[in-house]
């Protein structure tokens, strides 16, 4: 009677325990793969990528793309290349005090100068859901600005929808 009782006092305490991760973000390098779709309503544009991400700080990180496959009437493949996959880019992202889902700010700029300058910039807003410490689903929404200038000037407005998953690097 007692190892019942023992048995089912272990039971009952692992279903009432909390076994969610309690702790968000805390790796100095993150690996993340990701799609995106991005469009400015006139053309559309679908890409796979993947970032590093360095967070050398608890609430501050930096994150730039290291290769993008895109698709928009033809395939492109980039390294060290962010949106659009013409212009490089480096972000920086704001964590949000948060548990299993991190909330985060995005913000970024890229500039190419050559034949022609190129100019983007923007931001958004973004979530990761852990699953482990080591690894999280992400989802980020963002709206972009670029301006080409070759001669002659285009700007447009981007709105961007990225879905991937991080995994840590480095603890």
């Amino acid at each position: 009677m007692k190892v019942l009782s023992a048995g089912l006092a272990v039971l009952v305490l692992f279903s009432v325990l909390d076994a969610r991760v309690t702790k968000g973000r805390s790796s100095m390098l993150d690996i993340a793969p990701r799609f995106s779709f991005s469009t400015d309503f006139d053309e559309t544009q679908f890409s796979f990528g993947g970032d590093l991400i360095f967070n050398p700080f608890k609430r501050i990180g930096m994150r730039v793309t290291f290769a993008e496959l895109s698709f928009n009437g033809g395939t492109v493949f980039d390294m060290n290349y962010g949106l659009l996959s013409v212009w490089p880019k480096i972000d920086a992202l704001i964590y949000m005090p948060a548990r299993q889902i991190q909330p985060y700010i995005h913000t970024g700029i890229g500039l190419v100068t050559g034949d022609a300058t190129f100019l983007i910039f923007g931001g958004g807003i973004g979530a990761d859901y852990y699953v482990s410490k080591k690894m999280a689903f992400s989802f980020e929404p963002g709206l972009y600005f670029s301006h080409v200038s070759n001669g002659i000037s285009d700007s447009n407005f981007w709105l961007r929808l990225s879905a991937g998953m991080k995994f840590s690097v480095l603890p």
